[in-house]
């Protein structure tokens, strides 16, 4: 896998041309600052809310890119393109 990016609470790999990972780290985020210390099994939670949400889109037919949990913090999924100002408004 290659290293894509860091962000505060979690790191994205790439694991082929149509498969990411993400690795849900214990990092602590405030007001776009990381602190210093970690909270024990706060990637695993943060992956295990993401998991609930996806599930929840899925029972109701809505798609989503969540492919699979490789393990309690890291979730793989589809690679998808954003499109950016989708939703802007004219002021």
């Amino acid at each position: 896998m290659k290293h894509v990016m860091t962000g505060k609470v979690k790191e994205v790999y790439l694991v082929d041309d149509k498969t990411l990972e993400f690795a849900y780290t214990d990092n602590i985020s405030v007001f776009d600052k990381i602190i210093p210390s970690k909270i024990p099994h706060k990637g695993e939670t943060l992956c295990r809310t993401a998991k609930f949400w996806f599930k929840l889109l899925s029972d109701n037919g809505i798609r989503y890119h969540y492919l699979s949990e490789p393990s309690n913090d890291r979730m793989s999924v589809k690679r998808v393109e954003i499109i950016r100002d989708y939703c802007k408004i004219n002021g």
